[in-house]
């Protein structure tokens, strides 16, 4: 059991104010939603992680609660890793570690870069029947361009190659 410096065990959240409770769980899986992670929540929330594991013990309602804010964390996680991998992320050009800059608008240029490793992630949890092999393991995929070509005939037209 926690104790505080005065000797007396920490008090549970059953103990406030319960419009204050309301509002500290509130914040609580507000911002456990938006982070998954539980500290970050707790600190926010004024909250600590021993009244939140009693919560999740004692209401079935906060801790089904609890889990589709990790659930809506991770969700926006994928979401994101949906956006990089089929979208890209824009980074300048460097030279040196200094901007390259375009000789016509004297701007730093700028270059749109996919991540094929999130891609294989994402495929391998929707499609682990095709992109898994026999061991488990995801097959070594050398050239990721005829990755994605193979999953555009498959499902939708390809994205284009900037490569080409």
């Amino acid at each position: 059991m926690d104790d505080t410096s005065s000797g007396h065990p920490e008090p549970i959240i059953a103990a406030r104010d319960g419009a204050a409770a309301l509002v500290a769980q509130e914040s609580f899986l507000s911002v456990l939603g938006r982070t998954g992670n539980p500290s970050s929540a707790c600190k926010e929330s004024g909250l600590t992680r021993r009244q939140i594991n009693v919560m999740k013990q004692r209401d079935a309602s906060f801790a089904i609660a609890y889990d589709e804010a990790l659930d809506d964390a991770a969700d926006l996680l994928e979401a994101e890793a949906w956006r990089r991998a089929l979208e890209g992320i824009e980074q300048p050009v460097l030279k040196a570690g200094l901007p390259v800059l375009d000789p016509v608008t004297h701007e730093p240029m700028i270059v749109r870069r996919y991540s094929d490793p999130l891609l294989v992630l994402l495929l391998r949890g929707f499609k682990p029947g095709k992109f898994q092999t026999r061991s488990g393991t995801a097959p070594a995929i050398p050239d990721s361009g005829a990755a994605i070509r193979e999953i555009g005939a498959d499902d939708d037209p390809p994205r284009a190659d900037p490569g080409r």
